[in-house]
Protein backbone atom coordinates (compact mmCIF):
# COMPACT_ATOMS: atom_id res chain seq x y z
CA UNK A 1 0.00 0.00 0.00
CA UNK A 2 2.60 2.61 0.61
CA UNK A 3 4.88 1.46 -2.16
CA UNK A 4 1.50 2.50 -4.42
CA UNK A 5 1.07 6.05 -2.09
CA UNK A 6 4.16 6.76 -3.20
CA UNK A 7 4.14 5.81 -6.67
CA UNK A 8 1.07 7.76 -7.09
CA UNK A 9 2.32 10.95 -5.52
CA UNK A 10 4.92 10.42 -7.91
CA UNK A 11 2.92 10.28 -10.74
CA UNK A 12 1.23 13.28 -9.71
CA UNK A 13 3.93 15.54 -9.14
CA UNK A 14 4.89 14.67 -13.12
CA UNK A 15 1.41 15.39 -14.01
CA UNK A 16 1.64 18.62 -12.26
CA UNK A 17 5.14 19.37 -13.63
CA UNK A 18 4.07 18.28 -17.66
CA UNK A 19 1.31 21.03 -16.99
CA UNK A 20 2.65 24.19 -16.01
CA UNK A 21 1.87 26.86 -16.85
CA UNK A 22 4.63 29.49 -18.15
CA UNK A 23 5.17 32.68 -18.46
CA UNK A 24 7.07 34.81 -21.51
CA UNK A 25 7.54 38.37 -21.97
CA UNK A 26 8.05 39.61 -25.59
CA UNK A 27 8.39 42.85 -28.23
CA UNK A 28 5.28 41.27 -29.53
CA UNK A 29 4.90 43.64 -33.36
CA UNK A 30 4.60 42.65 -36.60
CA UNK A 31 7.70 44.52 -37.72
CA UNK A 32 10.18 42.90 -34.99
CA UNK A 33 10.94 38.94 -34.67
CA UNK A 34 10.70 37.66 -31.67
CA UNK A 35 13.09 38.66 -28.66
CA UNK A 36 12.84 37.63 -25.24
CA UNK A 37 13.26 40.63 -22.98
CA UNK A 38 12.58 41.99 -19.42
CA UNK A 39 8.82 42.35 -18.22
CA UNK A 40 9.11 45.82 -17.39
CA UNK A 41 9.88 46.52 -21.35
CA UNK A 42 7.44 44.36 -22.76
CA UNK A 43 4.39 45.56 -24.92
CA UNK A 44 3.01 42.04 -24.49
CA UNK A 45 3.33 39.31 -22.51
CA UNK A 46 2.00 35.60 -22.73
CA UNK A 47 1.43 32.65 -20.66
CA UNK A 48 1.86 28.70 -22.49
CA UNK A 49 0.38 25.76 -20.62
CA UNK A 50 0.55 22.35 -22.33
CA UNK A 51 -2.12 20.27 -22.83
CA UNK A 52 -1.99 16.89 -24.92
CA UNK A 53 1.40 16.35 -26.57
CA UNK A 54 2.68 18.83 -28.94
CA UNK A 55 -0.52 21.32 -27.92
CA UNK A 56 -1.02 24.26 -25.95
CA UNK A 57 -2.70 26.68 -24.69
CA UNK A 58 -1.61 30.41 -24.78
CA UNK A 59 -2.92 33.62 -23.86
CA UNK A 60 -1.42 36.78 -24.56
CA UNK A 61 -2.16 40.03 -22.31
CA UNK A 62 -1.04 43.40 -22.68
CA UNK A 63 1.42 44.96 -20.56
CA UNK A 64 -1.39 46.92 -18.46
CA UNK A 65 -2.69 43.10 -17.77
CA UNK A 66 -5.72 43.02 -20.01
CA UNK A 67 -6.19 40.09 -22.02
CA UNK A 68 -5.55 40.82 -25.69
CA UNK A 69 -6.37 36.80 -27.49
CA UNK A 70 -5.97 33.52 -26.33
CA UNK A 71 -5.83 30.10 -28.27
CA UNK A 72 -4.97 27.00 -28.80
CA UNK A 73 -1.32 25.91 -30.77
CA UNK A 74 0.35 23.36 -32.21
CA UNK A 75 4.25 22.85 -32.03
CA UNK A 76 6.17 22.43 -35.55
CA UNK A 77 9.24 21.13 -33.19
CA UNK A 78 9.25 18.36 -31.38
CA UNK A 79 10.22 20.08 -27.91
CA UNK A 80 7.58 19.89 -25.67
CA UNK A 81 9.29 21.50 -22.98
CA UNK A 82 10.23 24.71 -24.30
CA UNK A 83 7.76 25.83 -26.80
CA UNK A 84 9.75 28.63 -27.84
CA UNK A 85 10.47 30.73 -30.14
CA UNK A 86 7.18 31.85 -31.00
CA UNK A 87 7.59 31.43 -34.60
CA UNK A 88 7.42 27.30 -33.78
CA UNK A 89 3.96 27.74 -33.21
CA UNK A 90 0.87 27.71 -34.92
CA UNK A 91 -2.49 28.38 -33.77
CA UNK A 92 -4.32 25.24 -33.97
CA UNK A 93 -7.77 25.67 -33.21
CA UNK A 94 -10.13 28.62 -32.12
CA UNK A 95 -8.79 31.87 -31.56
CA UNK A 96 -10.54 34.61 -29.81
CA UNK A 97 -9.18 38.69 -30.02
CA UNK A 98 -10.39 41.21 -27.45
CA UNK A 99 -10.88 44.92 -27.99
CA UNK A 100 -8.86 47.19 -25.83
CA UNK A 101 -12.08 47.77 -23.77
CA UNK A 102 -11.98 44.00 -23.07
CA UNK A 103 -14.81 43.50 -25.36
CA UNK A 104 -14.82 40.28 -27.34
CA UNK A 105 -13.53 41.44 -30.77
CA UNK A 106 -12.83 38.96 -33.04
CA UNK A 107 -12.91 34.46 -33.26
CA UNK A 108 -11.39 32.24 -36.08
CA UNK A 109 -10.66 29.24 -35.79
CA UNK A 110 -7.35 27.86 -37.56
CA UNK A 111 -6.32 24.33 -38.76
CA UNK A 112 -2.27 23.90 -38.86
CA UNK A 113 -2.00 27.84 -39.48
CA UNK A 114 -4.94 27.99 -41.77
CA UNK A 115 -8.24 30.14 -40.96
CA UNK A 116 -11.13 27.50 -41.43
CA UNK A 117 -14.81 27.87 -41.05
CA UNK A 118 -16.87 30.64 -39.76
CA UNK A 119 -15.70 33.59 -38.14
CA UNK A 120 -17.53 36.12 -36.15
CA UNK A 121 -16.93 40.16 -35.64
CA UNK A 122 -18.00 42.37 -33.11
CA UNK A 123 -17.58 46.57 -32.71
CA UNK A 124 -15.59 47.79 -29.72
CA UNK A 125 -19.32 48.34 -28.36
CA UNK A 126 -19.89 44.67 -28.85
CA UNK A 127 -22.71 44.99 -31.50
CA UNK A 128 -22.19 42.42 -34.15
CA UNK A 129 -19.81 43.67 -37.02
CA UNK A 130 -19.46 40.79 -39.62
CA UNK A 131 -20.00 37.33 -40.26
CA UNK A 132 -17.87 35.08 -42.81
CA UNK A 133 -16.57 31.86 -44.12
CA UNK A 134 -12.74 31.06 -44.50
CA UNK A 135 -12.10 28.92 -47.02
CA UNK A 136 -8.94 27.25 -48.60
CA UNK A 137 -6.22 29.64 -49.55
CA UNK A 138 -5.89 31.00 -52.71
CA UNK A 139 -3.50 30.18 -55.04
CA UNK A 140 -1.82 33.01 -56.39
CA UNK A 141 -2.07 35.89 -53.73
CA UNK A 142 -1.71 33.60 -50.73
CA UNK A 143 -5.01 34.66 -48.70
CA UNK A 144 -7.37 33.04 -47.81
CA UNK A 145 -10.64 32.44 -49.44
CA UNK A 146 -13.42 34.13 -47.44
CA UNK A 147 -17.15 35.07 -48.43
CA UNK A 148 -19.20 37.99 -46.38
CA UNK A 149 -22.29 36.72 -45.01
CA UNK A 150 -23.51 39.48 -43.56
CA UNK A 151 -22.37 43.20 -41.54
CA UNK A 152 -23.13 46.04 -39.60
CA UNK A 153 -22.30 49.69 -38.76
CA UNK A 154 -21.74 50.12 -35.11
CA UNK A 155 -25.23 51.81 -34.76
CA UNK A 156 -26.53 48.17 -36.30
CA UNK A 157 -27.63 49.03 -39.59
CA UNK A 158 -26.97 46.67 -41.40
CA UNK A 159 -24.28 46.99 -44.67
CA UNK A 160 -24.16 43.48 -46.27
CA UNK A 161 -27.31 40.98 -45.72
CA UNK A 162 -27.01 37.47 -47.42
CA UNK A 163 -23.87 38.38 -49.42
CA UNK A 164 -25.10 41.79 -51.08
CA UNK A 165 -23.98 45.20 -50.01
CA UNK A 166 -21.36 47.58 -49.95
CA UNK A 167 -18.50 47.38 -47.07
CA UNK A 168 -15.01 49.15 -45.39
CA UNK A 169 -12.05 46.08 -44.60
CA UNK A 170 -9.80 48.04 -42.24
CA UNK A 171 -6.29 46.41 -42.44
CA UNK A 172 -6.63 43.66 -44.73
CA UNK A 173 -9.51 41.89 -47.01
CA UNK A 174 -10.84 39.36 -44.27
CA UNK A 175 -11.28 39.07 -41.02
CA UNK A 176 -7.81 39.91 -39.48
CA UNK A 177 -6.47 40.82 -35.74
CA UNK A 178 -3.87 42.97 -37.07
CA UNK A 179 -6.68 45.31 -37.83
CA UNK A 180 -7.39 45.68 -34.16
CA UNK A 181 -4.01 46.91 -33.88
CA UNK A 182 -4.07 49.06 -36.72
CA UNK A 183 -6.64 50.41 -39.14
CA UNK A 184 -5.40 51.38 -41.72
CA UNK A 185 -5.14 51.17 -45.04
CA UNK A 186 -8.51 50.35 -45.87
CA UNK A 187 -10.62 48.95 -48.67
CA UNK A 188 -13.69 50.16 -49.78
CA UNK A 189 -16.27 48.79 -52.65
CA UNK A 190 -19.13 46.42 -53.05
CA UNK A 191 -19.87 42.45 -51.84
CA UNK A 192 -21.99 40.21 -54.51
CA UNK A 193 -22.85 36.68 -53.44
CA UNK A 194 -20.36 36.99 -50.40
CA UNK A 195 -17.58 38.22 -52.14
CA UNK A 196 -15.34 41.75 -53.78
CA UNK A 197 -17.05 42.73 -57.11
CA UNK A 198 -16.62 45.77 -59.13
CA UNK A 199 -14.65 48.81 -58.31
CA UNK A 200 -12.58 48.73 -55.18
CA UNK A 201 -10.76 51.42 -53.29
CA UNK A 202 -7.34 51.23 -50.96
CA UNK A 203 -7.23 54.41 -48.88
CA UNK A 204 -4.31 55.36 -46.64
CA UNK A 205 -6.53 57.33 -44.83
CA UNK A 206 -9.66 59.10 -45.44
CA UNK A 207 -8.63 60.99 -47.97
CA UNK A 208 -5.27 59.39 -49.54
CA UNK A 209 -6.13 56.73 -52.24
CA UNK A 210 -3.51 54.49 -52.50
CA UNK A 211 -4.83 51.61 -55.18
CA UNK A 212 -7.59 51.18 -57.33
CA UNK A 213 -8.83 47.71 -58.18
CA UNK A 214 -11.55 45.51 -59.82
CA UNK A 215 -12.87 42.54 -58.57
CA UNK A 216 -14.77 39.73 -60.15
CA UNK A 217 -16.18 36.98 -57.97
CA UNK A 218 -14.15 37.59 -55.39
CA UNK A 219 -10.58 37.66 -57.41
CA UNK A 220 -8.45 40.44 -59.07
CA UNK A 221 -9.76 41.51 -62.39
CA UNK A 222 -8.95 43.87 -64.95
CA UNK A 223 -7.20 47.48 -64.44
CA UNK A 224 -5.20 48.02 -61.22
CA UNK A 225 -3.38 51.64 -60.28
CA UNK A 226 -1.34 52.62 -57.14
CA UNK A 227 -0.79 55.78 -56.55
CA UNK A 228 1.85 57.97 -54.19
CA UNK A 229 1.03 59.58 -51.23
CA UNK A 230 0.94 62.93 -53.63
CA UNK A 231 -1.52 61.60 -55.90
CA UNK A 232 0.64 60.48 -58.51
CA UNK A 233 0.25 57.56 -60.50
CA UNK A 234 3.22 55.02 -59.70
CA UNK A 235 2.60 51.66 -61.17
CA UNK A 236 -0.93 50.18 -63.45
CA UNK A 237 -1.34 46.80 -65.05
CA UNK A 238 -3.85 44.10 -65.10
CA UNK A 239 -5.11 41.45 -63.59
CA UNK A 240 -6.80 37.97 -64.58
CA UNK A 241 -8.58 36.27 -62.56
CA UNK A 242 -5.65 37.34 -59.58
CA UNK A 243 -3.08 36.45 -62.02
CA UNK A 244 -1.11 39.42 -63.29
CA UNK A 245 -1.47 39.62 -67.05
CA UNK A 246 0.10 41.20 -70.00
CA UNK A 247 2.51 44.00 -68.38
CA UNK A 248 3.08 45.85 -65.13
CA UNK A 249 4.43 49.44 -65.64
CA UNK A 250 6.66 51.76 -63.13
CA UNK A 251 6.26 55.46 -64.02
CA UNK A 252 8.62 58.25 -62.39
CA UNK A 253 7.04 61.55 -60.83
CA UNK A 254 7.28 62.85 -64.67
CA UNK A 255 4.62 60.39 -65.49
CA UNK A 256 7.54 58.23 -68.11
CA UNK A 257 7.31 54.76 -66.98
CA UNK A 258 11.37 53.41 -66.12
CA UNK A 259 10.29 50.01 -65.79
CA UNK A 260 7.87 47.36 -67.36
CA UNK A 261 7.73 43.83 -66.49
CA UNK A 262 5.92 41.24 -68.80
CA UNK A 263 4.11 37.90 -67.42
CA UNK A 264 4.65 34.72 -69.83
CA UNK A 265 1.43 32.89 -70.69
CA UNK A 266 0.90 29.04 -71.06
CA UNK A 267 0.33 28.70 -75.01
CA UNK A 268 -1.87 26.16 -76.28
CA UNK A 269 -0.74 22.70 -76.60
CA UNK A 270 -2.52 19.32 -77.66
CA UNK A 271 -1.55 16.51 -75.31
CA UNK A 272 1.96 16.98 -74.93
CA UNK A 273 2.73 18.63 -78.56
CA UNK A 274 2.64 22.38 -79.49
CA UNK A 275 0.05 22.32 -81.81
CA UNK A 276 1.12 22.85 -85.48
CA UNK A 277 -0.83 24.48 -87.86
CA UNK A 278 -1.61 24.78 -91.76
CA UNK A 279 -2.42 28.79 -92.21
CA UNK A 280 -0.80 31.12 -89.48
CA UNK A 281 -1.95 34.52 -88.51
CA UNK A 282 -1.99 37.40 -90.69
CA UNK A 283 -2.75 40.50 -89.56
CA UNK A 284 -5.23 42.65 -91.38
CA UNK A 285 -4.60 46.28 -90.34
CA UNK A 286 -0.84 46.59 -89.07
CA UNK A 287 -0.17 49.67 -90.94
CA UNK A 288 -3.10 51.44 -89.50
CA UNK A 289 -2.14 50.18 -85.64
CA UNK A 290 1.22 51.03 -86.50
CA UNK A 291 0.38 55.02 -87.81
CA UNK A 292 -2.15 55.24 -84.76
CA UNK A 293 1.37 54.03 -82.10
CA UNK A 294 3.67 56.96 -83.46
CA UNK A 295 6.63 58.05 -81.83
CA UNK A 296 6.52 59.01 -78.29
CA UNK A 297 8.26 62.51 -77.58
CA UNK A 298 10.44 61.33 -74.75
CA UNK A 299 12.05 58.59 -76.92
CA UNK A 300 12.81 61.13 -79.56
CA UNK A 301 14.01 63.51 -77.06
CA UNK A 302 16.44 60.90 -75.22
CA UNK A 303 17.31 59.02 -79.00
CA UNK A 304 16.16 55.99 -77.96
CA UNK A 305 15.58 53.50 -80.64
CA UNK A 306 15.59 50.26 -81.94
CA UNK A 307 13.45 47.24 -82.36
CA UNK A 308 10.27 45.84 -80.06
CA UNK A 309 9.10 42.25 -80.36
CA UNK A 310 5.39 41.34 -79.18
CA UNK A 311 4.17 37.74 -78.78
CA UNK A 312 0.80 37.76 -78.99
CA UNK A 313 -2.47 35.05 -79.05
CA UNK A 314 -4.65 35.43 -81.48
CA UNK A 315 -8.33 33.57 -81.27
CA UNK A 316 -10.00 31.87 -83.58
CA UNK A 317 -11.89 35.56 -84.34
CA UNK A 318 -8.61 36.75 -84.86
CA UNK A 319 -7.96 39.33 -82.08
CA UNK A 320 -5.75 39.32 -79.36
CA UNK A 321 -6.38 37.81 -76.39
CA UNK A 322 -2.61 37.66 -75.04
CA UNK A 323 0.06 39.86 -75.08
CA UNK A 324 4.02 39.07 -73.84
CA UNK A 325 6.38 41.39 -75.04
CA UNK A 326 9.64 39.20 -76.42
CA UNK A 327 12.35 42.04 -76.79
CA UNK A 328 11.91 45.62 -75.94
CA UNK A 329 14.52 48.35 -75.65
CA UNK A 330 13.22 50.79 -73.19
CA UNK A 331 9.78 50.61 -71.55
CA UNK A 332 8.26 54.35 -72.63
CA UNK A 333 8.84 52.19 -76.24
CA UNK A 334 6.51 49.25 -75.18
CA UNK A 335 3.97 51.47 -73.27
CA UNK A 336 3.80 53.04 -76.38
CA UNK A 337 2.46 50.05 -78.28
CA UNK A 338 0.70 48.20 -75.76
CA UNK A 339 -2.41 50.30 -75.67
CA UNK A 340 -2.74 49.81 -79.16
CA UNK A 341 -2.50 45.68 -80.06
CA UNK A 342 -6.26 45.21 -78.56
CA UNK A 343 -7.32 47.06 -81.82
CA UNK A 344 -5.12 44.57 -84.27
CA UNK A 345 -6.65 42.18 -86.48
CA UNK A 346 -5.62 38.94 -88.11
CA UNK A 347 -7.09 36.44 -90.26
CA UNK A 348 -6.66 33.48 -87.59
CA UNK A 349 -4.62 30.25 -87.93
CA UNK A 350 -6.31 27.32 -89.45
CA UNK A 351 -6.38 23.45 -89.06
CA UNK A 352 -8.17 21.16 -91.91
CA UNK A 353 -10.52 24.62 -92.04
CA UNK A 354 -11.03 25.23 -88.59
CA UNK A 355 -10.10 28.43 -87.09
CA UNK A 356 -7.85 27.88 -83.62
CA UNK A 357 -5.71 30.15 -81.41
CA UNK A 358 -2.35 30.70 -82.09
CA UNK A 359 0.94 32.30 -80.95
CA UNK A 360 2.62 34.71 -83.89
CA UNK A 361 5.79 36.92 -82.78
CA UNK A 362 5.03 40.88 -84.30
CA UNK A 363 8.42 43.49 -84.56
CA UNK A 364 7.85 47.04 -84.04
CA UNK A 365 10.46 49.30 -85.17
CA UNK A 366 11.82 52.81 -84.10
CA UNK A 367 14.42 54.61 -85.31
CA UNK A 368 14.88 58.19 -86.06
CA UNK A 369 16.11 59.35 -89.63
CA UNK A 370 17.73 62.70 -90.23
Amino acid sequence: MRQLFVWSMLFMMIGTSYAQKKTYHNDFTVSTPYRPIKKKDARFYRTVQPQAEGLFVQQYYKSTGKLAMEGNTMAQTPDQENPMPRRDQIKHGTWTYYHPNGIKALTITYQEGEPIDTAYQWHSNGLKDRIGVFGPMKPFVYQPDFQLLQAWDRSGHPLVQEGMGEITWANSMYPNPESLLDPWPTWTGKIAKGKNAGAWKKMGSTTHILAEMNYKEGKLDGPYKGYRPDGSLFSQGQYKEDQLEGYWEYLGYDGVPYHVDTFEVEEPKNGSFVIETEVEPSPLNMLEVVNTIGYPEFARDKNIQGQVIVRILVNEKGSPSRIHVVEDVHPVLITQILPHLPSLRFSPASINGEPIPFWVNIPFSFKMFD
